[in-house]
């Protein structure tokens, strides 16, 4: 495989991480342009493409449901993700495309339901 070609995958990979994540955020801000940050995102491509955004803290899994509709979108579009500090106020989402059907725990990413499933036995 020559550098071209890895370079055109790697662009490929982060484009359609990219849709991925902004359904995701969509789904969990009503609609992108909500999502604070997001023109300023970080985007890392490569062999491990990624996608970094900075929220305002405060998310969670109920009255404000912001926090669980991350947690299913990103189950249903198979993506990690992580959340970090990121600074006063600010929590960092970290997006990582993973595959259903992988043998290694670094590359997969179960369904919502096969989660709770793991989670609830």
């Amino acid at each position: 495989m020559n550098a071209v070609t890895l370079a055109t995958e790697n662009i490929d990979r982060l484009a359609d991480l990219r849709e991925r994540v902004e359904r995701i955020l969509a789904n969990a801000y009503h609609g992108i342009h909500h999502v604070p940050y997001w023109s300023r995102r970080k985007e890392h491509r490569g062999a491990f493409p990624s996608i970094q955004v900075a929220v305002l803290d405060g998310i969670s899994t109920y009255d404000f449901d912001t926090l669980t509709r991350l947690v299913i979108a990103s189950h249903d579009a198979c993506v990690r993700l992580e959340i970090c500090w990121s600074g006063p106020r600010m929590l960092k989402l970290m997006f990582h495309p993973r595959v259903r059907e992988n043998e290694s725990i670094a590359c997969r990413h179960p369904t919502i339901e096969e989660a709770i499933e793991r989670i609830r036995k």
